[in-house]
């Protein structure tokens, strides 16, 4: 009779630990937050090519560090010395944008032709970090694509 108690206050005690453990959860789907990293991407495209230093006042976090095609570094201060004012000035086309989310973190690449024909191809990275509900560009790296 102790026997079965025992096997029995087993059995029940073990059905209580299956059911606090719980299956783990699904990846989250982050299609919509890719689409909205590419779409701030080309947003950012656009706002340097009109020079528009509120637009990139909004995409770039404070503490923004990019890196130029000529290697040098650039800040936010950089790119927009007035946000009432002009900011930025590259001008150049953008596709085969390819982004990833990871937690509040995102990361969008992509390539890009000068609109300066001289100039060629370029290919960039940008990140993006989540402030709330907003995503701002914290760095974004250009490298010019070597003529070949």
């Amino acid at each position: 009779m102790k026997r079965w108690l025992i096997i029995c206050a087993l059995m029940f005690g073990g059905s209580f630990s299956s059911v606090a453990q719980t299956a783990p959860k699904p990846p989250a789907d982050d299609t919509a937050a890719r689409d909205v990293l590419v779409s701030l991407t080309k947003d950012w495209i656009d706002a340097e090519a009109r020079r528009d230093g509120a637009a990139l006042d909004r995409l770039l976090a404070d503490d923004f560090v990019g890196i130029a095609p000529s290697g040098d570094k650039v800040t936010k201060k950089m790119v927009v010395p007035d946000p009432k004012g002009q900011g930025g000035g590259l001008s150049f086309t953008g596709d085969d944008f390819v982004a990833r989310v990871y937690g509040d973190m995102g990361v969008v690449t992509g390539n890009g032709t000068w609109k300066a024909k001289e100039k060629g191809t370029l290919c960039f990275t940008l990140a993006f970090v989540k402030h709330g509900e907003r995503w701002q560009i914290v760095t974004v790296h250009l490298s010019q694509v070597p003529q070949r």
